[in-house]
């Protein structure tokens, strides 16, 4: 029961049979060990394939007390490319997928944690505080995600912002360094599953060259 349990998650994303996630593979000298998360520069790469229709990194350093005035909540969640709706079948309740990440600041809410945070203020255009991330402003308002999902959140905040975060050592740099994998995640939707014999070629060709 608890295996068939497994594969029913994920499920009701419309193009689930075409995700992939790409995991990372460390071997040393006493044992390989094998992580579901991957270097955030590979995206880039990946887009340069014809067998990939998208690319979606996630950064799960999304995290922190959100502030609204005297209101403090613990929440996490990821940061995200705005191609996050393209492969992912998840809800928004409020916003609009095409443009909700669109700037560095845009914050996507679950409608629980919204209305933990907010009580009865409509949180579209508010601005919140994370600590020490700084002011975002909610752009959109997610549907909370089905129980069987793999991926968990309470926030959804625009990739555009690491970079400038990890300029201001709000966080640690990693988003342009291929030794630094963990908390980082790529997801594929792939054209067919032909598809993933040449990408499996390509990934460890890239690993080669960047070892």
């Amino acid at each position: 029961a608890v295996i068939a349990d497994v594969y029913e998650y994920d499920k009701f994303h419309a193009h689930h049979d075409q995700v992939y996630r790409v995991n990372t593979r460390v071997a040393d000298p006493i044992r390989v060990t094998e992580y579901a998360s991957s270097p955030a520069p590979l995206a880039d790469l990946l887009k340069e394939y014809s067998e990939v229709e998208a690319v979606v990194r996630l950064d799960k350093r999304l995290s922190g007390e959100v502030s609204y005035q005297s209101k403090f909540i613990p929440m996490s969640g990821f940061f995200t490319d705005p191609s996050f709706f393209e492969m992912f079948s998840f809800e928004l309740l409020e916003g609009d997928p095409e443009t909700a990440l669109a700037h560095p600041n845009n914050l996507l809410i679950t409608a629980s944690e919204a209305e933990k945070l907010f009580s009865y203020d409509d949180p579209m255009g508010k601005i919140v505080s994370i600590d020490p991330m700084g002011d975002f402003v909610i752009s959109g308002i997610l549907k909370d995600h089905p129980k069987k999902s793999h991926l968990h959140f309470d926030l959804i905040g625009s990739y555009a912002k690491v970079p400038l975060l990890e300029n201001q050592r709000a966080l640690e740099p990693g988003a342009d360094q291929w030794d630094q994998f963990r908390n980082r995640y790529t997801y594929l939707k792939v054209s067919q599953e032909a598809a993933l014999a040449g990408l499996n070629s390509g990934l460890h060709r890239i690993s080669e060259e960047k070892q």
